[in-house]
Order: structure tokens, then sequence, then C-alpha cells
């Protein structure tokens, strides 16, 4: 019976991490923070963890060496620095096509695997964007364009995802006349069940391979076909 016992409980704690939810929370406030866990268990993979000071660490020498090095990033991060914003104006430009080419991809994407990401349990727990320009109708532009790519995604988590209800106000998008540059301050989190994925990834990988095959078998058959009438050329 002891054994019967084991087994049963071992069967259960089997069925339980099966059924346990897989989380990726993407947060964007000032910086990105990617979290990634199972159940309560979260770890932060992204910023990574910062060393610990040690106190051996900061002896004159050491002090000195990293003034140095200090002050000839500084001096490079001054010469690019130009570079940067001439380059960050030309994508400011670009930025409606970019996230219209986002919107596509993400809209295509779910289409292409609708049938795992209905899988998802989506949650979008905070999404406000604050949009500038470099003059009122350049934010107007860039207003419009990202109110219409906010509702876009959320109408396509919505559909092809099992999005939890948006709570009022957390969701908005507004203009900032005074600003020349757009922040997003946003709170998403995506979970799965192990066995979902688990089972997910082998159906993908099983028609990849079917695929390849496929492929593969077209191939060869094309190349066989060109021989038979080289082949036949040649007799003739």
């Amino acid at each position: 019976m002891t054994v019967l016992y084991v087994l049963i409980i071992l069967i259960l704690a089997v069925v339980l991490l099966l059924m346990t939810k897989v989380k990726v929370n993407v947060i964007s406030d000032g910086e990105l923070s990617l979290k990634v866990g199972a159940g309560p268990i979260m770890f932060t993979v992204v910023p990574k963890k910062q060393k610990k000071v040690r106190l051996r660490d900061f002896t004159h020498k050491k002090y000195l060496k990293k003034l140095r090095e200090l002050k000839a990033q500084n001096e490079k991060k001054a010469e690019a620095a130009e570079a940067k914003k001439q380059k960050k104006q030309a994508e400011k430009e670009a930025g409606v096509n970019k996230l219209s080419g986002l919107t596509e991809f993400i809209s295509e994407l779910m289409s292409r695997y609708e049938k795992y990401t209905g899988k998802l349990h989506t949650e979008v727990k905070r999404l406000h964007v604050t949009v500038g320009g470099s003059d009122a109708s350049a934010a107007a532009v860039s207003y419009g364009v990202y109110s219409q790519a906010v509702a876009y995604i959320l109408a396509i988590l919505e559909s092809k995802t099992r999005l939890k209800p948006v709570k009022e106000g957390k969701v908005n998008v507004v203009c900032d006349w005074f600003s020349d540059k757009t922040d997003v301050s946003a709170d998403v989190a995506v979970q799965i069940k192990i066995w979902d994925a688990l089972v997910s990834i082998i159906e993908i990988f099983m028609l990849k391979l079917k695929h390849s095959n496929k492929t593969q078998i077209i191939n060869s058959e094309s190349e066989d076909c060109k021989n038979g009438r080289e082949q036949t050329e040649r007799d003739h």
C-alpha cells in the first residue's frame, strides 16, 4: 500500500506541475524589465542583477583607473551623442512605418499560429503612451498612429488569445504638445500552462519536420524530372 500511495502522490505532483502556468512579465517604465517564472516564483532576466560592492575594490589605484575609464567612456558618449540625436530624429520620421510594420507582424504571427496562441493567457495591467513630436503637426500625426496601434494590438490580443478584461483607465494614449519624445509605460503579462506549452512545441516541431520532408521530396522529384529530360535530349 505504501508503494501505491507514493505512486499516487508522484502522479498528482506531475499533474500539478503540468497544470502550472509559465509566466512572462514585460515591464517598461523608464527601462525595460523582463521577468520569467512559474506559479508564484519569478526571476528577473533583464536587467541583470547588479554586482555586490566590495570594499577591496576601492583602492586609490583602482579609483584612478576607474576615473580614466569613465573619462574615456564619457568622451566616446559625447562624440556619439550628436550622431545619435540625428539618427533618432530620422527614426521618428520613419516611426509610422515601423509601428505599422510591427502591428502587421503581430497580426500575421497570431493568425499563423492561432491554434497555439489561443492557449495563451494575456493580461495588460498598464499601457500608458505619452506622444510627443518635433512640432504640433508631427505630434498630432504620431498621436493618431499610436492610438490606432494600441487599439489594434488590444483587438488582436482579445481575438487571438485569452485576454483578461482590461480595467478602466489602465490603457490610454495622450499627447504632450511640449515634448519632442514619446514615452511608453507598460506592464504586460503572458501565461501558458506547461502542458499546453509542451504540446504546442511538439506539434510545431512535427509540422516543421513534415514541411521539411515534403520540400525535400518535391526537390528530389524536380531533380529527377530534370535529369530525365536531359537524358531524353541526349538520346535524341
